[in-house]
């Protein structure tokens, strides 16, 4: 083969290679209500729930076929659980929303340490199946929390139990980023002059 055609094939694997990684980790950016993190390109905030001392946020892939989401949960002045009695909490109140006609079967939890970067995040890993009539899913969640003075934000991150590259991508773009932001501080109120 001659130098320029080798020069050609590594340059076209340079560019399928780049091509790939801005695809895999193009972002999106979350920065409000205390919460602050980076999520795949193309994924969406499919809810938001604002109350005065609770946060919910539920991001998902495009494709509802796909078993890929994550759900953040940001509570202030809250008794923080221990992250396992959390993660069974959640997860019968996750299945209690499960559409009439499928069964959820849960495998049990069991703490994790999931590397982001150099990081090692605490997690607690839910493996289940979901069934109706003769298909059927195997899933995981993992639970994992985040604390300051006066908050704690639990994330919840849902993939297939056979996909790691969503994985990857979620601790590659979304686990690597999030954290609390400093509560917004209270506007001091008028000093009425006499």
């Amino acid at each position: 083969m001659s130098v320029l055609r080798k020069l050609s094939v590594y340059i076209g694997i340079g560019l399928l290679i780049y091509s790939f990684s801005i695809g895999l980790f193009a972002k999106q950016i979350y920065n409000k209500n205390g919460i602050y993190f980076e999520y795949p390109d193309g994924w969406k905030v499919s809810m938001e729930k604002i109350e005065k001392d609770f946060v919910q946020i539920f991001v998902e892939t495009p494709n509802p076929k796909e078993a890929a989401s994550f759900i953040v949960q940001l509570y202030t002045d809250y008794q923080v659980m221990k992250l396992k009695k959390y993660a069974r909490s959640m997860s019968k109140t996750l299945q209690s929303g499960v559409p009439k006609g499928y069964q959820v079967q849960s495998y049990g939890f069991k703490p994790v340490a999931i590397m982001v970067g150099k990081k090692k995040l605490k997690a607690v890993v839910e493996r289940y199946k979901i069934k109706r009539e003769k298909e059927s899913s195997k899933q995981k969640r993992y639970y994992i929390s985040f604390k300051d003075a006066n908050r704690v934000m639990y994330v919840i991150v849902v993939v297939a139990d056979d996909e790691t590259a969503y994985f990857n991508k979620l601790k590659a773009v979304f686990l690597s980023t999030i954290k609390l932001r400093p509560a917004p501080k209270a506007s001091p109120s008028p000093i009425l002059s006499r």
